[in-house]
C-alpha cells in the first residue's frame, strides 16, 4: 500500500499537469449538467471544472487524497463541488450525472472483473444521454524499464524537498498488463534519502476489448480517439481517448470541433 507520504508527493508532481483539462470542458460545455469524477484524487481535474461554474462531485477509496481535496476545496470557499469516499468498482451516489469522468489511466488499473463492475456502476449513475469519458493507456510497443535513471524530477513545495521518480516496468500476460513500481525519492536536508514506493498494475486493453466491456455494462455506443483534442485514433496516437454514451448516438459535431 501506498504510504502516507504518496497524497503529498503526488499533488506536487502532477500540480502543473493541464493538458488533459481542455478536454474535459470540452465534454462538460456539450453535456450540460451534473459531472461525476471517479478517482478524483486531490482535486485537479474537479477543481478546475467547478472554478468554471459546473456543478461537480467526486469519489476516491484513498481518504488520504480526499483529505488533500478537502483542503484544497476550503481554500475556494463557494465552489459547487461534493467530495465521497468510496470505490468506484462498486458505489451509490444520489442522483445522476451528465458526465462521468475518469482521467489519468485510472480505469486501467483495474482487472478485468474490476474493470466490468466500475462500467456497470458508471452507467447507473448516467443520465439519459448521458456520456462517460475516460484516459487509458496509449497503444505502442511493450517494453520493460529498468529504473536506474528518473523519469522526473520537482520540488515538494510544502517542505522544500526536491523529489526525484523512477519507474521499473514489466510486462506481462494473461491479461496483458504492466507491472509499475513507482518510486518517490524526496532528499531531505541533512541529505538523507526518504522512498516512497507505490506498486501499480496497467492493464492494457485494445479498443475492441474495451468496446466489449462496455457494451455488456450496457452502453449503446463508443468512440476512441487518440488526443486531447479527440483526433482520430492511429497506431502512433500519443494517448488513448475513449467515450461512451448510456444510449445510443455518441458524441456532437460540437464535441468533435
Amino acid at each position: 500500500m501506498p504510504s502516507d507520504d504518496f497524497p503529498r508527493l503526488y499533488e506536487a508532481q502532477q500540480r502543473f499537469f493541464n493538458e488533459d483539462l481542455s478536454l474535459w470542458l470540452r465534454l462538460a460545455r456539450a453535456r450540460p449538467g451534473r459531472i461525476l469524477e471517479l478517482g478524483c484524487g486531490t482535486g485537479r481535474v474537479l477543481l478546475a471544472l467547478a472554478r468554471e461554474g459546473f456543478e461537480v462531485a467526486g469519489l476516491d477509496a484513498d481518504a488520504g487524497m480526499l483529505a488533500r481535496a478537502s483542503r484544497n476545496l476550503a481554500a475556494e470557499p463557494g465552489l459547487p463541488v461534493a467530495l465521497h469516499h468510496g470505490d468506484l468498482r462498486d458505489f451509490r451516489l444520489p442522483g445522476r450525472y451528465s458526465l462521468i469522468l475518469v482521467p489519468c489511466n485510472t480505469l486501467s488499473s483495474l482487472d478485468p472483473a474490476e474493470a466490468a463492475a466500475a462500467l456497470a456502476s458508471a452507467r447507473q449513475h448516467l443520465a439519459a444521454q448521458g456520456l462517460l469519458a475516460a484516459e487509458l493507456p496509449a497503444p505502442g510497443d511493450r517494453q520493460d524499464i529498468a529504473d536506474d535513471e528518473p523519469i522526473d524530477a520537482f520540488e515538494e513545495p510544502e517542505r522544500g524537498h526536491p523529489v526525484q521518480v523512477y519507474a521499473r516496468q514489466t510486462w506481462l500476460d494473461d491479461p496483458p498488463r504492466a507491472r509499475v513500481l513507482w518510486s518517490y525519492d524526496e532528499l531531505l536536508p541533512d541529505g538523507r534519502v526518504v522512498r516512497t514506493q507505490v506498486p501499480t498494475n496497467y492493464f492494457l486493453r485494445t479498443p475492441e476489448t474495451m468496446a466489449d466491456l462496455l457494451h455488456k455494462a450496457g452502453f449503446k455506443s463508443v468512440a476512441f480517439f487518440g488526443d486531447y483534442d479527440l483526433s482520430p485514433l492511429c497506431a502512433e496516437s500519443p494517448r488513448l481517448l475513449m467515450v461512451a454514451g448510456r444510449d445510443a448516438g455518441l458524441i456532437s459535431d460540437e464535441e468533435k470541433t
